[in-house]
């Protein structure tokens, strides 16, 4: 058992976003130029933007993780709430219809259209709570919530800064 703790601690599905952010923002991999000179310093700029770009996919990736992790959550919430909802209805729309049969038949109606009438009225006041609940649980999967925002906002700022060093060169 402990072994397995060891195994599950060492796996990188393990690891916690901040862990996995961390991981992809520290690594280089090769050393940039680092002598003067306009062909090294595009050669650096070069660089620099091919490493960002690379740290920037991954980041990318990290985030696309966690909008699929909101995705699966907020379905297993809608799947949960329409099954627990269908499950308590059932026996309560029983329990109601036949209540409200037994009224209708002691005020004079007939009992096939008492029983009608109150199955009708029992249904129809389901079908609109189970719309509502359908309704909340599609607006949490809104386009909105699955913008991968933190990247495209480090993406503006990146190209800001390139921007400002490509400029920078070009007036030196």
């Amino acid at each position: 058992m402990i072994a397995d703790i060891a195994r599950t601690a060492d796996h990188p599905d393990s690891r916690t976003r901040d862990d996995k952010v961390a991981a992809v923002t520290t690594q280089r991999t090769h050393s940039r130029p680092t002598s003067l000179g306009i062909t090294n310093v595009l050669k650096a700029l070069v660089y620099d933007l091919r490493f960002w770009f690379q740290k920037e996919a991954e980041l990318l990736k990290i985030e696309v993780e966690e909008k699929i992790s909101h995705v699966g959550r907020s379905i297993g919430l809608i799947l949960g709430g329409a099954l627990g909802a269908f499950a308590g209805a059932i026996v309560l729309l029983i329990a109601v219809s036949e209540g409200l049969g037994a009224l209708l038949t002691a005020a004079g109606i007939g009992p096939v259209a008492a029983s009608f009438l109150a199955s009708a009225v029992v249904g129809g006041v389901t079908v609109l709570v189970a719309i509502a609940l359908l309704r909340r649980g599609l607006d949490k999967l809104s386009i909105d919530e699955l913008k991968p925002e933190r990247t495209a906002e480090s993406l503006e700022k990146a190209g800001d800064i390139a921007r400002r060093k490509t400029s920078n060169n070009h007036e030196s």
